[in-house]
């Protein structure tokens, strides 16, 4: 019987638990000296997750801690988590600095795709993919090698789903599916539809957003509002930064307009007037901004 993309993506979650909840509890007690960390963690549950997301009472032990919070609860406590400093007695995020505000971007989407599954609303193959994506790339972050690999493994066998999905030849969308070199960030091409866009994210909490350009158009991307077509109040953008275009074929190509820092694409710095194609779940950062390429998944002919 064939899999479905929910039970995928419950898949993935049951190897983000363990080792979200292992990589938690071993920073928690770090930083508790008096090792009361389980009292700590659950007031920090109590304090950042709702009444019916985690059963506080049947909590006495660490077995009991990592049996009951999931994985919405581990990842807020990764956002809320505090101890106590000793030099002035204040409550310190015990996790700050410690993931990059890409990283911390990919957990909040993780955090919504949980409560997508939870809920269970359709969920299609792509975002299946892109969830195993970003699972695997935090559980690289926090060395569960073990569990990053079977959620590769997941993301491969979504991937040969993507590839071998059988759609109408009119307007028919290919997925955007990372392929098995998704280390080094490679993804293979999507069908581009009407109201896809780009999700401009200024220091992880100013979100904005901007439809795709339509075919043989282009986008400006820069600080000066009389120069470019998408102005950020960055001010680690250059005036004119970053062309987005969009070709005959539906690729999207970005070109860095010899920008002072330059436009960085899965963390590595792209040459200046050269074009580069943008894939979908490759990672754009200009400045202190993040470019997040969003599919309307609202259109039925984009879920499983």
């Amino acid at each position: 019987m064939a899999i479905s993309n929910r039970e995928w993506v419950g898949r993935i979650l049951d190897e983000l638990k363990p080792a979200l909840g292992n990589y938690v509890v071993q920073n928690y007690f770090q930083h508790h000296p008096n090792r009361d960390y389980i009292t700590q963690i659950k007031q920090d549950l109590k304090a950042h997750s709702q009444s019916r997301d985690v059963r506080l009472s049947a909590i006495h032990d660490e077995e009991s801690l990592l049996r009951e919070v999931d994985v919405q609860g581990w990842l807020r406590l990764i956002r809320h988590g505090s101890a106590t400093n000793p030099d002035n007695n204040q409550r310190v995020n015990i996790f700050k600095g410690r993931f990059t505000p890409l990283m911390r971007s990919h957990m909040r989407e993780l955090l919504d795709y949980r409560n997508t599954w939870a809920h269970q609303k359709p969920i299609s193959t792509e975002d299946a993919y892109y969830v195993a994506v970003i699972a695997a790339r935090l559980l690289d972050d926090i060395n569960a090698k073990t569990q990053a690999q079977a959620v590769r493994e997941i993301a491969n066998r979504l991937l040969q789903m993507g590839r071998t999905a059988a759609f109408s030849p009119v307007g028919a969308p290919v997925l955007y599916m990372v392929n098995e070199a998704e280390a080094e960030g490679c993804t293979e091409p999507i069908t581009l539809y009407p109201g896809d866009w780009i999700e401009f994210r200024y220091q992880g909490d100013d979100i904005r957003q901007h439809p795709l350009p339509a075919r043989d158009q282009r986008l400006i991307i820069g600080r000066s509002p009389a120069t470019s077509d998408v102005a950020l109040p960055d001010k680690k953008v250059s005036r004119v930064h970053l062309q987005i275009a969009r070709n005959q074929d539906e690729e999207l190509t970005l070109t860095d307009l010899r920008s002072a820092n330059g436009t960085w694409l899965n963390g590595s710095r792209i040459p200046p007037n050269t074009p580069v194609s943008w894939l979908h779940g490759q990672a754009v950062i200009i400045g202190s901004t993040e470019l997040v390429l969003r599919l309307n998944h609202d259109q039925e002919r984009r879920t499983a």
